[in-house]
């Protein structure tokens, strides 16, 4: 693993949906997610806190369960 040049969760998301928009990404229970469907979701969550003001640097705290919503 090269530590020099780290790769971030969003980073990886997002190239993962480009070249594998139709993969499965995630199996919960009888759920199942394709890499760009988790995209899609992580953009929403972006942009909901976009508008209500979070900005780059900020830091939050989301307390979730082990789950597809996490």
């Amino acid at each position: 693993m090269d530590l020099s040049n780290p790769v971030y969760v969003n980073e990886f998301l997002e190239h993962s949906a480009r070249r594998f928009p139709d993969k499965i990404a995630l199996i919960f229970q009888k759920q199942r997610m394709t890499y760009q469907e988790i995209n899609n979701q992580a953009n929403v969550l972006a942009q909901w806190l976009i508008e209500y003001g979070v900005q780059s640097g900020d830091r939050i705290l989301m307390l979730l369960e082990n789950s597809p919503n996490m």
